[in-house]
């Protein structure tokens, strides 16, 4: 035999078993590239750093129960006074809007006006264009509304003469703000025979005004507590920082990034961010339950039917977001501030 046959033999001899079962059954070669060994890529060595990290700031959360909890509050109750006094004022507003299309101008003419000139006058104002319906109030009728809404009956009886005059009582068309409604008085009192024209819209401008003030409370509330809450973040992570300086200053020392060694910390403030938003979803759920029947009697006191609600779904998603970004923040500023202080001796 030739030297020539004998090389198919060698080569043969020299094939490695599961090469010859991965050319005889394709399932099995693809068996084995999954076991061969990934490379590894710098898009895989940054996901598992950050899964790492996360991992490890929960544990650190979790291995610090009465700390996190803590935190967890402070943060809960910095978040939830600010959301809590948005939602009364988004409810007031609400209520304002409401009276204000229930407003009434009431249109006082003259005593002795004779009743198809007032007939007149009521067709005159009802064509104007902001007014929405118009009914006279006659003498008799007013004063008997008078003697039942005072309690004075007897008084009112006691009256020779009624003293009240024919009066207009003008329901606005829906929709018209404070200026639109003066522009209205000011047209109807120009009109003849009437004597004067009542609006009752100050107490609604002194309630928008409150609205007003209210607003710029809660931005005030709002970055005074979120600069709180980022107070709060950087501390507890300085702290922790403190207790991993030798690690810190190791990892410069083989040349770990900032970056690299801020991420474990970033995810830990936004741990301790979230948790304190779940505390604020907590505090108003039951100081929501815990005001259901006031407001029941409000809204049957002042014969309103609103659909308040001190703390809603998207608001919570919201506290829970905003405590996020919150923690996010301050773990950032602590841990670049602090981080530039650690070097490797």
């Amino acid at each position: 035999m030739t030297q020539a046959s004998r090389k198919p033999s060698v080569q043969a001899v020299r094939t490695h078993p599961s090469e010859n079962k991965a050319q005889e059954n394709p399932i099995h070669a693809q068996r084995e590239r999954n076991r061969a060994p990934k490379r590894w890529t710098p898009y895989r060595a940054w996901k598992t750093h950050h899964q790492q990290s996360a991992k490890d700031s929960v544990r650190q959360i979790i291995g610090t129960p009465v700390q996190a909890l803590f935190n967890a509050l402070i943060i809960g109750i910095a978040l939830a006074l600010p959301a809590a006094l948005f939602s009364i004022v988004g409810q007031l507003q609400a209520m304002s809007g409401h009276w204000q299309k229930q407003s009434e101008i009431s249109v006082f003419v003259q005593k002795a006006l004779a009743p198809a000139l007032l007939d007149q006058l009521k067709l005159t104002v009802a064509r104007d264009p902001g007014v929405h319906q118009v009914d006279v109030i006659t003498p008799e009728a007013g004063l008997a509304a008078l003697g039942e809404k005072a309690g004075a009956g007897d008084v009112v009886a006691f009256l020779k003469q009624n003293p009240l005059p024919p009066v207009l009582a003008v329901r606005p068309q829906i929709g018209l703000d404070a200026a639109a409604l003066t522009e209205l008085k000011a047209r109807l009192e120009k009109m003849p025979h009437v004597d004067e024209v009542l609006l009752d819209m100050e107490w609604i401008q002194k309630l928008n005004a409150l609205l007003g003030l209210g607003q710029q409370l809660f931005w005030s509330l709002a970055v005074t507590f979120g600069l709180a809450v980022i107070l709060v973040v950087g501390n507890t992570l300085r702290l922790a920082i403190e207790r991993r300086r030798e690690e810190i200053q190791v990892l410069k020392l083989v040349g770990g990034t900032e970056a690299f060694i801020r991420r474990p910390f970033l995810y830990a403030g936004a741990g301790y961010g979230a948790l304190g938003g779940l505390a604020a979803v907590l505090i108003l759920w039951g100081a929501s339950a815990h005001m259901a029947p006031h407001l029941m009697a409000f809204e049957s006191a002042f014969n309103l039917t609103l659909e308040w609600q001190l703390l809603t779904f998207g608001d919570a998603f919201f506290l829970l977001v905003d405590g996020l970004i919150l923690g996010l923040m301050g773990s950032w500023l602590a841990v670049s501030r602090y981080l530039k202080a650690i070097e490797p001796q």
